[in-house]
């Protein structure tokens, strides 16, 4: 599954990078941190997983993420 992100990662940063010429704008990535994903997180990986606390459990380190990625940028 990683090769998977990976690629469609790729595909978005070259994506976002021709756009940006085309519109004469600055083209900044930030990136998730890469981590392993928490043990606590693997029961609730499956795509077609839609019971409240799955996507509780995905919202919660969603929120972790960007916490620590915006305080990363300041």
């Amino acid at each position: 599954m990683r090769g998977t992100v990976d690629a469609q990662e790729f595909a978005f940063d070259h994506m976002a990078r021709k756009l940006t010429k085309h519109v004469n704008r600055k083209c900044t990535i930030v990136r998730f941190p890469h981590d392993k994903v928490p043990a606590t997180l693997v029961p609730y990986l499956g795509l077609d997983d839609t019971r409240e606390e799955a996507i509780n459990a995905l919202v919660t380190q969603a929120r972790t993420d960007a916490d620590i990625r915006t305080a990363s940028c300041r």
